[in-house]
């Protein structure tokens, strides 16, 4: 299962906790410094480009949970996009200490839905979750049930941050 969400939706946090419940969860961006995967530095976004392919490569075999907002990617049975309202979005990158013009790019790409699309064309079961005011707790049960089967409460479809985009034009 991939957890993955636009950067400041919660994934790093949930990991954490399902980690300590005793769950697999491998932090892909750790595993591509890990294993030398991280290509040429793009100054312009901040970022470093990923082979996704080479990354699912290096996945060890066995059922487990990759985190990370390129793990949608990768050869999983099931995707679960934490969405995040993006005003606040926003605010949270900001704080982090990212660049105006970088938290706005996350934080529009995430009322353009653009991780949801990228998943939906996988294979892959594509669920999401709103986790604007959700606990790490809250969390943590939405990741029990999926695992459990319960997919259907979690469909995409019901999340909608496209009237922030009016705000900002």
């Amino acid at each position: 299962m991939a957890i993955t969400g636009t950067p400041g939706t919660g994934k790093t946090t949930l990991s954490k906790e399902l980690r300590r419940m005793g769950l697999l969860v491998i932090d892909l961006n750790g595993l591509a410094r890990e294993k030398g995967l991280l290509g040429e530095y793009d100054a312009i976004r901040d970022t470093y480009e990923v082979d996704t392919d080479l990354l699912d490569r290096e996945l060890p075999e066995g059922e487990m949970i990759v985190e990370g907002h390129l793990s949608h990617l990768l050869n999983v049975d099931t995707v679960l996009i934490l969405r995040c309202d993006p005003r606040v979005l926003e605010q949270r990158l900001n704080d982090r200490g990212y660049a105006v013009t970088k938290a706005r790019e996350n934080a529009m790409a995430e009322a353009l839905d653009v991780i949801l699309v990228e998943a939906l064309e996988s294979d892959a079961v594509v669920l999401e979750v709103d986790a604007t005011t959700a606990s790490v707790t809250d969390l943590a049960r939405v990741v029990e049930d999926i695992l459990a089967g319960e997919k259907v409460k979690y469909g995409t479809g019901n999340i909608d941050w496209s009237g922030v985009l009016m705000e900002w034009c």
